[in-house]
């Protein structure tokens, strides 16, 4: 009977607690503060059953009338609908309350009864009508005021409560009930200490009342007033151990508020009565993927999709685990469904993160845009809108939502952070400074101000007022790793690497992850100075904290191999695998250096069973390769396509077409991209733009290049087409005019992306004092954009000042902004100085570890593999790189290379026969010098 109370009730608390939405995260989500609304919904809709004892009754009611029974009177059709509204059959009851009322529409009885079955019915506009009614016939009846202050505080209507209330108050008749419901009706308006004292006063008058206890720990848990909420519920457990509306809100209460341990306790008690239940269920496997437990949460949604598939939490579960495994198009699907059963905050905030990882981001924005327009003070919907927009570049939409944000709440860090961001991305320095300052005032620990404060003062040039900054980062967080991090790299930066040392040392002690972490990047130090046995000593540390931190096996491991233990590195990686057997990178790693070591049934043992966990993307092309060297081309390629084509599928695709291309077959290749347009607009077109240039069709390259800039759906795409339609261009010989068009969209909208295609341009044009000028004026504008001092490295190497460009390369590495061509050419550098050999075949077995499958990581591995006497194992990486690229002389040149250290001269000559047949390149005078020396011998 009292059931509605706490649909109503839940309905009131979230009224009164919209204003104070707060932060999101993506993970673990928020409790479902929608719930109570949701079930209220589901009761004013009226259930599925309650519709079939509805026309099993009128049946009933024809075929009595139909068998001579005409003589029931009213009292009969009262006394039967009274018995259907105790059995839980309101709709029933109201076909038997109107037939008594036909039959006597004075039956006052029968008015009231009428009323309260369109109340427990969902139906509160007939149920007003009928009590009003009855209220015309006795305005002084408790029964019937009662059912009006119930049904008003269910209808969410708190002063038309107040009055029955009222009068019973001046009749001196107020009870137990009337006073919980008072208290519901203070509830609605707002008004805190009145509600409070009329739920006790309730619990005075009837100690033992379950509603009105259930109803004031409700309430003090909506009021976030935890442990008065936990104090009552305590009480109701002890007296109703098994109540579900209890123990739902205890779930309530721990996750808002409880440990982890609490939480998983509330929540078993829960499935204790009910197994059931989804909402508990989805929330342990949510706690399951918080500790590591894929496996536990994957079992769960196969019980909820075996018993509940069409649930709202089942779809949601769906969703969640897709997205931590990046299958972001099947997220998007299960949110979107889950929406579909109910709107919920919860759901249509995964749907906009779901989309936004995706790179859907104009859809991001619509769901976000949705939940900002319901509530409108939320603060994490209105985070992310922003976030989005300084991703697409719309620095000055940004600025108004974060400025937006600070007017709801000046108080909150957050919003002075996105405000700060957003005047940064604008160039508006010294204000984005003071947003930043304003976000420190607050929270003094907020290390992500701290950080940008210091890219403000390096933008500047403010070398001390960085370190300041940095400093106060890590004195307002101690334990916050990413602090520690940033002022170290400031220090060893500067070669002061003892300071950097003692910074990371002073992070050590805040727990096994961090800890790991630590020792993960003091072993980086230490293989700066060539502390090898110390770095060591640090990765076996790292292991000790954290056992299954992957890092840390695989650091240890490519140290073993630059030393040429490739035993050694292969047994830490089993170590590794032993702790997490299903360790994906673990798998690919290991089988990565076995191939390098020629043992190929042990590389494909390890695959196949990363590819039985995982369909990783480096699992299916290292498969793939394999298919290839055996020449079983039908096979790579259906290997690359039972990756499908969702996020994280896109090497994958490009795979493919590369592989069709190498194989004369440039339609199938571009009806690869086609067939992924739709979902994938960007890789498809870059894809086409990449084969047209390939066959040579420049115009066609020119016309994809411009849907690019057609269909973009952020500034940097469009910039992307824009220096892919001046090469096309320039490939047609227009070359003044592709670069008339660069500076143009420059000018329009100046990014470094523009500037470092000026460059590039120019050194094409063999302008290199105009390249290294563009590069020069790039990186003092864009100081931390590693593409441009990766390309000024590129361009000291062509000039041959190699000291310059390795120390360009070095600065990538110690910052982290070293891609695999920085990797590459430091590590042929190293080999052909012959100055520390060592380290190149660190740098690329690094390289070779991260992408074991790119033609490029092959070719230097095999280089340095020679360079330190390997020529066995340079020739098995060089075999695999010709398989991928088969038409790049370079490659059989170096294969032939190796095959001649490895005594296989007869192989040798095949390969450098066919290098020389495919025309100039590089190393064509030493390939006929090599091949002339060997027919002479």
């Amino acid at each position: 009977m009292c059931r509605i109370f706490w649909h109503a009730f839940g309905n009131v608390a979230i009224a009164t607690k919209q204003a104070e939405h707060g932060g999101y995260d993506f993970v673990w989500g928020e409790v479902d503060r929608k719930n109570h609304v949701e079930q209220l919904i589901t009761i004013i809709m009226g259930g599925t059953m309650a519709f079939c004892r509805n026309i099993l009754c009128l049946l009933f009611l024809l075929i009595m009338s139909g068998s001579g029974c005409a003589g029931d009177n009213s009292s009969d059709f009262f006394k039967e609908g009274e018995q259907l509204l105790k059995d839980g059959n309101p709709g029933g009851a109201i076909v038997l309350f109107k037939s008594a009322l036909e039959q006597d529409p004075g039956f006052y009885d029968a008015r009231v009864k009428l009323g309260i079955a369109y109340m427990y019915s969902g139906k509160p506009e007939p149920a007003e009508k009928e009590l009003q009614k009855a209220f015309h016939q006795k305005q002084d009846d408790p029964a019937l005021l009662i059912a009006m202050a119930r049904l008003y505080a269910a209808w969410n209507k708190g002063e038309e409560a107040l009055k029955p209330l009222a009068r019973l108050e001046s009749l001196s008749m107020m009870n137990a009930e009337s006073e919980e419901l008072l208290g519901l009706a203070k509830a609605i308006q707002r008004d805190k200490p009145a509600a409070i004292a009329a739920f006790k006063r309730s619990l005075e008058l009837e100690p033992k009342r379950h509603s009105a206890r259930l109803a004031l720990a409700r309430y003090y848990f909506f009021q976030q007033m935890y442990d008065d909420a936990r104090s009552e519920l305590a009480t109701l457990v002890v007296d109703t151990p098994d109540d579900f509306s209890a123990l739902r809100l205890a779930v309530d209460l721990e996750m808002k508020s409880g440990s982890a341990e609490s939480q998983k306790k509330a929540l078993h008690n829960v499935l204790r009565v009910r197994p059931s239940d989804t909402y508990s269920r989805y929330w342990l496997a949510v706690m399951m993927l918080r500790d590591g437990d894929v496996t536990g949460a994957q079992v769960m949604l196969a019980s909820m999709k075996k018993d509940a598939a069409e649930d709202y939490y089942t779809r949601m579960l769906e969703g969640v685990l897709a997205f931590r495994a990046a299958d972001y198009t099947t997220a998007l699907n299960q949110f979107q469904k889950s929406v579909s059963l109910k709107p919920t905050y919860d759901a249509y905030f995964k749907l906009g993160v779901a989309a936004e990882a995706k790179g859907d981001l104009e859809t991001a924005l619509s769901h976000f845009q949705v939940l900002v327009d319901r509530w409108p003070n939320d603060e994490a919907s209105r985070r992310m809108i922003a976030t989005i927009l300084l991703k697409q570049g719309r620095t000055e939409e940004a600025a108004l939502v974060a400025e937006k944000m600070v007017e709801i709440n000046p108080e909150n860090v957050w919003a002075n952070f996105m405000l700060g961001n957003s005047l940064m991305a604008k160039g508006e320095l010294d204000k984005a400074e003071q947003a930043f300052d304003a976000a420190i005032a607050k929270e003094p620990g907020m290390v992500l101000a701290h950080l940008r404060k210091g890219a403000i003062h390096k933008a500047k040039g403010e070398t001390k007022e960085v370190q300041t900054s940095l400093e106060s980062a890590v004195e307002g967080a101690p334990d916050n790793l990413l602090a520690r991090t940033a002022l170290a790299n400031f220090h060893s930066q500067r070669g002061n690497i003892a300071e950097a040392r003692k910074v990371l040392t002073g992070g050590l002690g805040s727990g096994s992850t961090g800890d790991a972490q630590v020792h993960n990047q003091l072993a980086a130090l230490d293989v700066a100075e060539g502390k090898k046995a110390d770095a060591i000593a640090h990765y076996d540390a790292a292991i000790k904290a954290d056992p299954v931190f992957e890092p840390s096996y695989l650091g240890k491991a490519n140290l073993l191999l630059a030393e040429g233990s490739q035993e050694k590195a292969l047994a830490e990686l089993d170590a590794l695998l032993e702790v997490t057997p299903e360790s994906v990178r673990g798998l690919i790693a290991s089988a990565a250096i076995l191939d390098v070591l020629g043992r190929e049934a042990d590389a494909d043992a390890r695959l196949l069973r990363a590819r039985s966990v995982s369909q990783h993307p480096a699992v299916l092309e290292l498969i793939a390769v394999r298919y290839l060297r055996k020449g079983r081309t039908d096979e790579a390629l259906a290997t690359l396509a039972s990756g499908g084509g969702g996020v994280g599928s896109e090497p994958l695709i490009n795979l493919r077409a590369s592989i069709l291309m190498n194989n004369k077959r440039p339609d199938e290749a571009l009806q690869i991209y086609d067939s992924v347009i739709g979902t994938m607009p960007m890789l498809a077109r870059t894809g086409k733009y990449r084969i047209y240039n390939q066959t040579k069709q420049y115009g066609k390259a020119f016309d994809v290049a411009r849907e690019i800039e057609t269909f973009a759906t952020a500034p940097a795409e469009t910039q992307l087409g824009t220096i892919y339609a001046s090469r096309a261009l320039e490939k047609q010989g227009k070359s003044k005019e592709a670069f008339d068009a660069i500076e143009v969209a420059y000018r329009s909208s100046p990014s470094p992306e523009l500037l470092l295609e000026q460059a590039s341009m120019s050194a094409r044009q063999q302008n290199l004092e105009k390249a290294e000028a563009y590069l020069t004026a790039c990186i003092k504008q864009y100081e931390n954009y590693a593409p441009a001092k990766s390309a000024l490295g590129n361009l000291y190497l062509l000039k041959g000042n190699r000291k310059e460009a390795m120390q360009i390369y070095e600065g990538l590495v110690q910052d982290g902004g070293a891609d695999i061509t920085v990797l590459n050419n430091l590590a042929m550098i190293y080999i052909d100085s012959n100055t520390n050999k060592e380290q190149a075949l660190r740098i690329a077995y690094a390289a070779y570890l991260k992408d074991p499958a790119n033609p490029a990581v092959l070719d230097t591995l095999g280089v340095v593999l020679l360079g330190n006497e390997r020529a066995a194992d340079a020739v098995r990486v060089f075999q695999r790189a010709v398989v991928l690229m088969p038409d790049r002389p370079s490659l059989r040149y170096q294969l032939g290379r190796a095959l001649v250290g490895a005594g296989k001269r007869a192989e040798a000559k095949k390969e450098l026969k066919s290098a020389l047949e495919m025309g100039s390149f590089p190393e064509a005078d030493k390939a006929r010098a090599l091949m002339g020396s060997l027919e002479k011998s």
